[in-house]
């Protein structure tokens, strides 16, 4: 569902699911 994906520029939506990653990441490693 990528369209124009322009480097360096992040929406505010892809950056909440970036960030929601991450953090699922760090809780799985953590067990």
């Amino acid at each position: 569902m990528k369209k124009n994906q322009k480097r360096g520029k992040v929406t505010p939506f892809e950056y909440m699911v970036s960030k929601r990653k991450i953090i699922l990441m760090e809780i799985n490693e953590s067990n």
